[in-house]
C-alpha cells in the first residue's frame, strides 16, 4: 500500500514518479483535498489500485516536513470506490491503529469526498477572495451569503457528477461553520499570504469546469478563479 499525500497541483507529476513503487498487487490510498485525485490516479495506474480517502484536520506547515495540528479535531477515512470492505483496507486500518490513529473504513467514500469538497471549495474561495478568517466572513451578511452561494454551486455540480451526494450537504456544511472558532481559515489563505502555490484550479477551478460540462451556473467560483488566478504559482512578481 502506497500513501499518496501530495498537494493537488502535484498529483499528476507524483503519479508518474510513483511508477517504481507499483507492483502487481500494489494499492494506492490517496488523501487529497479535492474530488479529482481518484480519477487522475485511475488514469495513471488503473482504477482497481485506487483507494480514495479524506482527512479532516486543521493544520499548517511550520517548517519543512513539520506539520502543526491547529485545531481540536481530526479524522481520517478511506474505502473502496464500490463500497466493499476489502482485506487491503483492513490492513491499512490495522497499520494506522498501530501508529495511534483511529481511522474509519468507509462504505460511502466518494460521498464523503464530495461532502468535504462542497465545504472546502467554498471556504477556500471566500477566504481567498476576502483575505479573511471565518469570524469576519460570517459576521458580515454579504460575505456570509457569498459563502452560502459558493456551497450551493459546488453542491449542484456535485449532485450532477455523484447523485448520491445528499441534497442537504451545502446546508450541513454551512451549519458546521458554527462549530469552528472565528480564527479558522482555509489553508489556501495561508498559502496566499505566504506566497506559495495554491490549489485553485482543483477547487474552484474544478467546480467551474464541471459546471460548464453540466450546464450549471457557478458564478461565485468563476469569480474566484478569475480573481485568484494571478496567485496560482505564488505571489505575482509584478
Amino acid at each position: 500500500m502506497v500513501l499518496f499525500m501530495v498537494k493537488l497541483f502535484d498529483v499528476e507529476a507524483a503519479a508518474k514518479a510513483m511508477a517504481p513503487l507499483i507492483g502487481p498487487d500494489t494499492a494506492v490510498a490517496c488523501f487529497q483535498n479535492g474530488a479529482t485525485t481518484p480519477r487522475i490516479l485511475a488514469e495513471a495506474i488503473g482504477e482497481e489500485r485506487v483507494v480514495p480517502g479524506s482527512v479532516h484536520m486543521p493544520a499548517e506547515i511550520t517548517s519543512p516536513s513539520v506539520m502543526k495540528h491547529t485545531g481540536a479535531f481530526s479524522a481520517i477515512a478511506f474505502g473502496e470506490q464500490n463500497g466493499a470492505i476489502t482485506d487491503r483496507c483492513r490492513a491499512l486500518e490495522k497499520a494506522l491503529n498501530a501508529g495511534g490513529v483511529t481511522p474509519t473504513v468507509a462504505t460511502d467514500m466518494m460521498t464523503r469526498i464530495w461532502e468535504k469538497f462542497v465545504l472546502l471549495s467554498a471556504f477556500s474561495a471566500i477566504c481567498g477572495l476576502t483575505r479573511l478568517k471565518l469570524g469576519p466572513i460570517m459576521a458580515d451578511p454579504r460575505s456570509r451569503q457569498l459563502l452560502q452561494s459558493a456551497l450551493n454551486e459546488t453542491l449542484a455540480v456535485g449532485r450532477a457528477v455523484h447523485p448520491d451526494l445528499p441534497a442537504d450537504a451545502a446546508d450541513r456544511a454551512f451549519a458546521s461553520f458554527s462549530d469552528l472558532p472565528p480564527f479558522a481559515n482555509a489553508s489556501m489563505l495561508n498559502d496566499i499570504n505566504a506566497g506559495r502555490k495554491i490549489e485553485l484550479m482543483h477547487l474552484s477551478g474544478e467546480v467551474s469546469r464541471l459546471g460548464k460540462a453540466h450546464n450549471i451556473a457557478t458564478p461565485t467560483h468563476d469569480v474566484a478563479v478569475a480573481a485568484l488566478h494571478p496567485y496560482i504559482n505564488g505571489s505575482p512578481t509584478s
